[in-house]
């Protein structure tokens, strides 16, 4: 009877495939333990060495079955085998073996796989595990840190609000100084304003212009003129010279009249109005009518009096007006520069508050 000569590939068949599909499926089941990583690599490593050798030896059969020739058996002569010539069962056979091969080496490949990524997913989820372990054990450490971070951020937002309020310090600091020079800079000026603005700086201001424009006989503008009554006004009485720069705007005015032709001239005007008027001292004087004549103003009383075209004197003696009116008169004040104050201040006023001193009227 004739035979092939497989040349060890039943060697293929001794691999028990449903057992390794069986351990893949389910461990749980069979109550085996799952093989580690590490033996089952070996085992990998042997069956891929082992269907290595099998495809070398399937390629072998391949060309030896196209060369083989069947044996004859002792009785009988050399018979050459025909792939016509195989039984069904021959065929079979190898049709078997091939496919026996390359599903064990796929499900060899796949088992393999599948516990690859088994162990894979087992190892991340364990090395996760460590890694929530390590972040854990420190206890409470990161919630301290939290707790550190956000008061060094309310310390750093402390800290942008005192040097905001620094810098709005030092601005006001700053503007405090500039104001503070500002200031000083007015009382600087205030107190040059106030040495030219000084009484009697201003009066004698006033008496040397005004006795210079009589010197000179220049006319002073009626502006200018009222413009020396008003700086007496505003200034106090008490100033040094005050009465005897009133008397100088008098006397000047006067002088313009007289120019004008409106008042007498003095020089010319010699004769006293009635005995005892001029020097003479505790006269008393009322309803009486005087023209073109001198009076002294100074220790008289004068009552009801009205003097017309005359010339009017006064040096500050104490004297008494009542309802007394002088009309295109000349008058001469004569006040001490550094005596006392008239002794008929009302006298003075009235006058200088006259408008063109033509008419001036004193009530008393």
């Amino acid at each position: 009877m004739s035979s092939i000569e497989l040349d060890g590939l039943d060697e293929v068949l001794l691999l028990n495939w449903p057992d390794l599909q069986y351990a893949d499926m389910s461990d749980a089941k069979s109550g085996k333990q799952a093989p580690t990583v590490a033996s089952l690599s070996g085992d990998i490593g042997r069956l891929t060495g082992r269907i290595t050798k099998l495809d070398e030896r399937v390629g072998g059969v391949e060309n030896r079955i196209r060369t083989l020739k069947i044996q004859p058996s002792p009785s009988a002569a050399p018979i050459a085998l025909k792939p016509e010539s195989w039984t069904r069962n021959q065929k079979l056979t190898l049709a078997g073996i091939i496919v026996a091969g390359l599903v064990g080496a796929g499900g060899v490949i796949t088992v393999y796989e599948r516990w690859s990524l088994r162990d894979s997913a087992k190892q991340e989820t364990n090395l996760d595990d460590h890694i929530d372990k390590r972040i854990a054990r420190p206890g409470g450490v990161l919630e301290k840190l939290d707790t550190i971070i956000s008061r060094l951020n309310r310390i750093e937002g402390w800290k942008e609000g005192i040097e905001g309020q620094v810098r709005i310090l030092k601005q006001s600091q700053t503007d405090q100084q500039q104001e503070q020079q500002r200031l000083q800079n007015r009382l600087g000026q205030q107190e040059a304003l106030n040495r030219l603005q000084d009484p009697k700086r201003i009066l004698a201001t006033i008496r040397a212009e005004v006795q210079m424009a009589e010197s000179t006989g220049t006319t002073v503008p009626d502006s200018q003129l009222a413009d020396y009554k008003n700086a007496v006004h505003s200034l106090p009485s008490t100033a040094f010279e005050y009465w005897v720069t009133v008397a100088t705007i008098i006397n000047y005015q006067s002088f313009l009249n007289q120019m004008n032709g409106v008042a007498p001239d003095p020089t010319k005007i010699v004769k006293p109005c009635s005995f005892g008027i001029t020097g003479g001292h505790g006269n008393r004087y009322i309803n009486m009518l005087m023209q073109g004549c001198v009076v002294d103003l100074d220790t008289q009383d004068f009552e009801n009096n009205t003097f017309t075209n005359c010339v009017i004197r006064y040096r500050g003696a104490p004297t008494k007006l009542v309802n007394v009116r002088f009309i295109n008169c000349r008058f001469i004040f004569e006040i001490a520069a550094a005596g006392k104050a008239p002794a008929a201040p009302k006298l003075l006023l009235s006058v200088l508050d006259s408008t063109d001193q033509i008419s001036v009227k004193i009530s008393g």
